[in-house]
């Protein structure tokens, strides 16, 4: 099937019915009645009277008023837009459960006809959860329903469940959601609380709600394998009555103020759609069934192609200053089209073309080349004018940056041209997740292992980027608020995980991939993230030896994304890709490499692995990979962003080989009555080695193996772990000298026992050994040794069945060498004071002196909670990753937040972080209030600041490090009542302030951007819109925001019942300088600045059925200033010159024949920089061939074009046109 569009639609409404006139006698024809596919359709059981031509039925007399009869049902049809929805949440999201309690699964998917089984997969945490992630119970699900699922006991109380639904399709393939969080009892606080869980989203108050508003409609999949073949047929309804019943599409449809919708995906070939608005408590109502053909091809397309050959002669007074110079032939034209279609029902093909006008030599070469990237919030300039008054929107489904969008999609295979983001998964050495524009090619056949997982997959990319990748790693900070390393973010290239890494070997134990707009927010202008919730700076830990006053593994923000550099162009190329094959159900083999020299610096990385997979839960994977030079631009802070360090790796053009062991087996696998999960890992890196959170300067290796949970008896259990972790000393070129090595080995077991149900004891053992002679020589003490520790710990459960009190000691009892005791004791608490109101808090002290945390959550309603938390740790001073040394005391870290919705216009939040790490103190803050007075309008405004007050000395200069500081305020107003006014508009400011003591970011900020929109009546729109830039930055400060202005107003006169006079009309003015690397926003590096008046008015009247008149009047008042590059003084602007312009055209389009058209066009051009006029005239003839080609030629007798930016006035001369269109 090959047609433009395919649209099925069907109003129904039983009103029609109705007389118009009033009512009849019963012996009256009927003057008209309705059918659905050749059946009545009336409201009633009513006998139907054939009317005298016998082909339609008709009530035998009028009705009486029916609560059916206003009724209006729609039926529609997408073959080529079929977008899948698949969603799980819990009825009750704001109530937490116990055990024995019912937990009600809602389920939602809009492509049940391709689903063959569902359920519900439960885990017991909440924080890092992956496909690889075990089960704790797996419940059978009904698609577009209920599923009830009782909370069995679980061993710790504290801990909080996840749940993901999966669909299982043809060939063993799932689809999952993304993992929802279920609240659990007790609601306690979250910062390192003892046996406490990290929650991506979980703020002070520990089980937040995860999940939104119970609406189904939303698509929340995270794996998306299924293969969909078919269209998408939407039923819409209205003026349903109270108490009524839909059924549409073999399913219960609910209403909501009378209206309703479904929607669903079905396979090809021919469908009934059934739909019943059914009475109260009766089986009767409205019913009819519409049969829907489902076509297997489908086409939609749209192109146009101009090309014109001419010309050029000159003035017979002026000699050519190159021979030819105007009797040379020229050719030009552009080419521009969208097509998406389906075809056998297998293929799905979308592409987009659009060269632009320009020289035909010149259109093609440049079709995988890039446009310039728009600097502020990705601007778009409208291409002539803002606004055509035909209320059209656009909608990009080729995403591009460039002129040319290809995609062929064969079931979960395709290969493109475009937009995207590697994905690179599956390998440890390897990871990655980067925005590109280039090709892409995914090989996926519809072939799964009986676990569900795609049996083969293989992607290939290359690209040739404009700008730099970067990876920024944050050590948290308990706060929300993050800033990344660099400014002028590429829109949507960021991924953002958090990572629980082992705080002596740096192993990721888990890993989290985050949301935008659920989990976190960016700016893409100042690189700013912020999340929903304060991210822990720690994962609590129940372990009976601490390793420090707080104990547990350290948890990470880490950041991909691409940036423009600030001085540098990017040239290279980047490609790369990953193979991957399931050999059976129980190995899996791949291979991975990539390169990339966009940086100038050539970097390169190989590799293969293997899984060995016995089940789900019991698995082996063995790794190995080789590196040249570093691939990931990498930065850490363990101050928010506030201050940055860069590992300094010596791996540049040097090849490194990394290779690791890791693996689990849960011991229920092989004996039904054993429990307990085993756990170990093999990790070796060269020096050099680098991936997406490392670039190593030494060689390091390190090891582990833990078993957790192994059930003795059934109140005893034993948990084991040994981590290993060895760095060779290395050479370090900023310092000249060597760094010395450092090993670490740290080995524990702890035995706990349940004495009663509210009675638990542990006790342990904890062995390290440590060499750094590094720290030994500078002078520090307690570095370097071995030392052996014992330890207990008690909790217990309070009547409340909530509360818990714990208490723990731990001595040193053996020491050998330089490294310090490890004696401390404490208590601590998570308590439960009112039913929104939890506290936890925890004091020790020990030989590294105070230690302690208070955490205080209270939740007044579901929308409204304040939190504080303070952690006072005084072992971070001795942390190897930390960048900078304690000098003074460290006074600890204090967060402080509130979210609260005022009342029902208002809401606010605020949150303050204080980090006082002795001479050495840090502070950011984010404050926010919303302000909706009614339902559409908003005001909004926000503030996020960072400071460093940095007292220490640099030993390298002997003088006081800088202090910086850098705010950043917002102010936003939107109003949307396009429905009723007829006006919708948006208005956002920030200002961002940056300083610091030596100058380097000495830049001030101004952004603006808006819109309105406004439909004045049926026949006119309005539309304006304004962005804009300014800095001030210092002398030694860089910045890629150059001062920019770009204001338009347009209005366009479009009658809606005629179309014999239109008129389009638009103001722009344009202020662009270049930034400090030369550019301006509209242009490349080195092109001159400008500031500009422009305005144009077209209008057109339809004269007489043959003739067409026209007009266009257009005055350009400007500067242009060329940039001058120096070699003292680098690049600077000359001056400005004058660019002033008016151009006045008429226009008369003759249609003389059926198939012929004459045009004349005469045309002023007025500069008063020079006080010249010139004339011009334009006459042409064109001929309709067929019903998509036009053929003209005419003459120009002028030198000058219609267009305000052409000063070259060579345009003289005669011309042949071609436009094709489909």
């Amino acid at each position: 099937m090959k047609t433009k569009f395919l649209l099925l639609g069907l109003y129904a409404s039983t009103a029609m019915f109705s007389w118009i006139e009033g009512a009849r006698a019963d012996d009256e024809p009927v003057p008209f009645a309705i059918t659905v596919d050749g059946q009545p359709l009336l409201s009633g059981n009513a006998p139907l009277v054939p009317s005298a031509d016998g082909q339609t039925f008709a009530a035998p007399a009028v009705p009486s008023f029916d609560p059916l009869d206003n009724v209006d049902i729609q039926v529609k049809f997408d073959g080529l837009g079929a977008k899948p929805v698949l969603n799980v949440l819990t009825r009750d999201v704001e109530k937490p459960v116990g055990y024995g309690d019912t937990v009600d699964f809602v389920t939602s998917s809009n492509y049940p006809d391709f689903i063959q089984r569902a359920e519900i997969r439960v885990f017991k945490d909440d924080k890092t959860f992956s496909p690889d992630s075990v089960p704790m119970d797996v419940i059978p699900a009904k698609v577009n329903g209920d599923t009830q699922w009782v909370l069995p006991p679980i061993p710790d109380d504290e801990e909080k469940l996840v749940y993901v639904l999966r669909v299982y399709g043809q060939n063993g393939l799932y689809d999952e959601t993304r993992a929802r969080l279920i609240r659990l009892k007790p609601t306690t606080g979250y910062l390192n609380q003892p046996g406490s869980k990290l929650s991506r989203r979980a703020g002070a108050s520990g089980p937040e709600d995860l999940q939104g508003t119970l609406d189904m409609s939303e698509d929340y999949a995270g794996i998306r394998n299924m293969v969909l073949n078919g269209g998408q047929v939407t039923v819409y309804g209205k003026n349903v009555p109270d108490g009524y019943r839909v059924e549409a599409l073999n399913d219960n449809v609910p209403t909501e103020d009378g209206a309703f919708v479904i929607q669903r995906i079905l396979p090809a070939g021919q469908r009934s759609v059934d739909v019943s608005v059914l009475r109260p408590d009766s089986p009767q109502g409205l019913e009819f069934s519409r049969d829907v053909e489902i076509p297997e091809s489908e086409w939609f397309y749209v192109g146009l192609a101009d090309l014109t050959v001419g010309q050029r002669s000159g003035s017979s007074h002026i000699e050519d200053v190159v021979p030819g110079e105007y009797d040379k032939i020229y050719t030009k034209g552009r080419v521009a089209f969208y097509l998406k279609g389906k075809i056998k029902g297998k293929y799905l093909m979308t592409a987009s073309l659009d060269t632009g006008e320009g020289e035909l030599k010149d259109l093609l070469p440049g079709l995988g080349d890039k446009k310039k990237r728009d600097q502020l919030r990705n601007l778009k300039e409208d291409d002539y004018y803002p606004v055509y008054g035909d209320d059209s929107v656009a909608y990009e489904d080729a995403p591009t940056r460039g002129k040319f969008f290809v995609r062929l999609q064969a079931d979960s295979s395709q290969v493109m041209w475009g937009e995207y983001k590697v994905k690179i998964d599956g390998t440890e050495l390897q990871k990655s997740n980067r925005a590109l524009y280039g090709a892409q090619a995914i090989y996926q056949p519809n072939r799964a292992t009986s676990f569900g997982a795609p049996r083969t997959k293989a992607q290939l990319y290359a690209a040739k980027p404009d700008e730099l990748t970067a990876t920024d790693q944050f050590k948290a900070t308990d706060g929300s608020l993050y800033f990344l390393n660099h400014n002028d973010l590429v829109n949507s290239s960021e991924t953002v995980t958090v990572e629980i890494r082992n705080r002596d070997t740096g192993e990721v134990l888990r890993r989290q991939t985050l949301s935008y707009g659920e989990d976190y927010t960016i700016s893409y202008t100042d690189g700013r993230v912020q999340l929903m919730h304060p991210l822990p700076s720690q994962a609590g830990s129940t372990d009976t030896v601490r390793d420090g006053a707080i104990g547990g593994n350290d948890v990470y923000l880490v950041v991909q994304y691409n940036y423009e550099p600030t001085t540098t162009d990017v040239d290279g190329y980047v490609y790369g890709g990953r193979a991957e094959q399931w050999v059976g159900d129980h190995v899996r083999l791949g291979v991975t490499g990539s390169s990339d020299n966009s940086d100038g610096d050539r970097s390169k990385a190989y590799g293969g692995d293997v899984r060995l997979r016995y089940t789900d839960k019991t698995y082996l994977d063995a790794e190995v990979a080789k590196t040249e030079g570093s691939i990931n631009n990498l930065s850490t802070s363990t101050d928010g962003g506030l201050s940055f360090v860069s590992p300094g790796s010596d791996g540049s053009g040097k090849q490194a080989l990394g290779w690791r062991l890791a693996g689990q087996a849960d011991l229920s696998d092989f004996s039904s009555s054993a429990t307990g999960l085993i756990k170990g890992y093999f990790d070796s890196k060269e020096a050099g080695f680098s991936s997406i959170t490392e670039d190593l300067s030494a060689p390091q290796e390190s090891w582990g193996i833990s078993a957790r949970e192994l059930q003795l008896t059934q109140d005893l259990s034993l948990d084991l772990s040994y981590d290993y972790f060895d760095r060779d000393s290395y050479y370090n070129e900023d310092s000249d000298s060597v760094v010395a090595g450092r090993t670490k080995q740290n080995g524990k077991a702890s035995l706990s026992k349940e004495i009663n149900d509210r009675l638990t004891m542990s006790f342990g053992l904890g062995y390290v050994v440590q060499r750094d002679p590094s720290e030994r020589e500078a002078g520090r003490y307690g570095t370097d040794g071995r030392r052996l520790d014992t330890g207990v710990r008690a909790s217990y459960l309070l009547n409340d069945e909530v509360s818990k009190i714990y208490g723990f000691g731990q001595v040193t009892a053996n020491r050998q060498g330089n490294i310090m005791r490890n004696d401390r004791g404490g208590i601590g608490t998570n308590y439960q004071l009112t039913e929104r109101l939890g506290a936890n808090a925890e004091v020790s002290y020990g030989t590294t002196g105070l230690g302690g945390l208070v955490g205080l959550s209270y939740k007044t309603s579901d929308t409204d909670r304040y939190y504080m938390n303070y952690v006072l740790d005084p072992d971070r001073a001795y942390d190897w990753n930390r960048s900078y040394d304690l000098s003074g005391r460290d006074l600890g870290r204090l967060v402080v937040g509130a979210e609260k919705q005022l009342n029902d216009m208002w809401s606010a939040y605020a949150e303050n972080s204080y980090d006082l790490y002795g001479e050495r103190n840090d502070m950011s803050k984010t404050y926010g209030i919303k302000f909706a007075p009614d339902a559409v309008r908003t005001v909004e405004a926000s503030y996020a600041g960072g400071q460093v007050i940095d007292n220490t000395i640099n030993p390298s200069t002997g003088l006081k490090n800088a202090d910086s500081n850098r705010d950043s305020f917002a102010l936003a107003y939107s109003y949307d009542d396009d429905k009723n006014s007829g006006i919708s508009m948006r208005l956002r400011g920030e200002t961002i302030f940056q300083n610091s003591d030596d100058g380097r970011r000495d830049v001030d900020t101004y952004l603006a951007t808006g819109f309105l929109n406004y439909r004045t009546n049926d026949n006119w729109r309005l539309l304006t819109s304004i962005d804009a830039a300014y800095n001030n930055k210092g002398d030694n400060a860089y910045s890629t925001v150059g001062d920019y202005i770009n204001g338009s107003i347009g209005y366009a006169y479009r009658p809606i019942d005629n179309d014999r006079f239109n008129a389009l009309f638009r103001y722009n003015f344009v202020y662009n300088l270049p930034d400090s690397n030369g550019r301006t926003r509209s242009t490349e590096r080195n092109d001159p600045g400008q500031r500009s008046h422009i305005f144009s008015a077209d209008v057109e009247f339809e004269a007489a059925k043959m003739l067409t008149l026209g007009a266009k009047y257009g005055f350009r008042i400007g500067q242009s200033n060329q940039q001058v590059s120096d070699p003292q003084k680098g690049l600077y602007l000359a001056g400005w010159q004058n660019s002033n312009a008016q151009l006045a055209v008429l226009r008369a389009d003759f249609h003389v024949v059926e198939k012929w058209d004459l045009l004349t066009e005469g045309r002023v051009l007025y500069q008063p920089s020079s006080d010249s006029v010139r004339y011009g005239a334009l006459a042409g003839v064109y001929r309709q061939v067929g019903e998509n080609l036009k053929v003209g030629g005419g003459y120009n007798f002028g030198s000058f074009s219609d267009d305000l930016a052409d000063q070259t006035y060579n345009d003289r001369g005669w011309f042949i046109n071609i436009v094709g269109k489909i």
